[in-house]
């Protein structure tokens, strides 16, 4: 997706794991901007916000994938961000966002199926 962060893509791109960016200012407006995106529509709010709280449909298609928008990459990105020098007002915007994030994971964890 065109909203992902350009830090993380930036990361990616250069397959460097082990060495981690430098983030711009503009860090949780672009994440935030890329969760929303990610999220089927109506779960989507306005830009700089967090989804609406609704996790009670399936949010199997939208958010159970891999690759580069998959929630593996998500998770990188929470981690930089959280481990930034954050202003208590977006510390507090990082822990929703964390707690947003946790809660659809749980929303998509009775739809595994272990092979047997």
């Amino acid at each position: 997706l065109n909203s992902r962060p350009s830090s993380l893509t930036m990361w990616l791109q250069n397959r460097r794991y082990n060495v981690y960016p430098q983030l711009p200012p503009s860090f949780s407006t672009q994440f935030l901007a890329w969760w929303n995106a990610l999220q089927p529509v109506w779960r989507r709010s306005e830009m700089g916000d967090l989804p609406t709280a609704n996790y009670s449909h399936s949010l199997n298609k939208a958010l159970w994938k891999g690759g580069q928008n998959g929630l593996i990459t998500v998770l990188i990105g929470l981690m930089w961000w959280g481990q930034g020098t954050l202003s208590d007002e977006e510390c507090t915007l990082w822990k929703a966002t964390v707690a947003d994030v946790h809660a659809c994971i749980r929303t998509l964890l009775p739809s595994l199926t272990v092979n047997q």
